[in-house]
């Protein structure tokens, strides 16, 4: 089963500093389309594409926390700093902050309006 998806992210993973600014929120649109498939796939009543749709949300979440093992043993820093280190705004420079709020915003903004009513309190976009 191929998932064209997972292999563009270990791509990107492989070379992160080369996705930034537009290239970064083209890839935030492709991550939000892709998950919206999935979505739709999952409530689908089709058995296999169910399967299928669970399959590669796990393949994702699975190398995702691999990424994120291994950047906690490269720089020391457990997955929680790692996170914190990431919505300080002055650990980045300008051109970086503002790119990582508008797609925090975007995927706050897909979340809010795909999310049952209980959680979307939770969700709130604070400005």
């Amino acid at each position: 089963m191929s998932n064209a998806y997972l292999e563009k992210l270990k791509a990107i993973m492989a070379n992160p500093t080369e996705m930034a600014g537009d290239k970064l929120k083209s890839f935030v649109d492709e991550t939000m389309q892709y998950f919206q498939e999935l979505q739709e796939s999952l409530k689908s009543g089709d058995a296999e594409a169910k399967a299928e749709a669970l399959h590669k949300a796990l393949e994702v979440k699975e190398h995702l926390e691999e990424q994120m093992k291994a950047i906690s043993k490269m720089t020391g820093m457990t997955p929680e700093q790692l996170l914190a280190h990431a919505a300080n705004s002055a650990t980045l420079n300008e051109g970086e902050w503002k790119s990582i709020e508008e797609v925090r915003g975007k995927l706050l903004g897909a979340a809010q309006k795909e999310a049952p009513k209980s959680l979307k309190p939770a969700l709130a976009i604070k400005s």
